[in-house]
């Protein structure tokens, strides 16, 4: 049995973040960024997840990220958020695709490409295959 949860929502929102996307010329779709309570996982496992969901830009699929307690969950979540919005999102829509303004970073920090987010685009690329 995998100690990864199956999941069909984030359950308790506890922040959510609208971006813009500018299709064309006055036309702008709102994006929305959901961030899920951390739980423990429900395996029994001691450490903690903390789901997220990128909904609008037609893949509504939901992720998480994991910590030994919440706050490294949090804080490790808002880390894959970024990796998400940055290296798969904003790549492909650039500066249309914004927060407050254009050429904002969305909110969230860009992710020094590291270890660490090479493994989780790695990750992500595999788990849509």
């Amino acid at each position: 049995m995998s100690i990864f949860p199956k999941m069909t929502n984030v359950g308790e929102v506890i922040a959510e973040r609208t971006l813009i996307l500018e299709r064309r010329i006055r036309r702008k779709k709102k994006i929305f960024v959901r961030l899920g309570k951390p739980r423990v996982f429900p395996t029994g496992h001691a450490d903690y997840f903390c789901p997220f969901q990128i909904v609008g830009l037609g893949e509504d699929k939901i992720r998480f990220a994991a910590g030994v307690d919440a706050f490294q969950a949090i804080q490790l979540v808002q880390i894959a958020i970024a990796s998400v919005l940055h290296f798969h999102y904003r790549k492909r829509f650039g500066q249309a695709f914004y927060w407050l303004e254009k050429g904002d970073n969305l909110g969230f920090a860009e992710p020094e490409l590291n270890a660490g987010t090479e493994t989780y685009r790695k990750l992500w690329k595999s788990k849509r295959k």
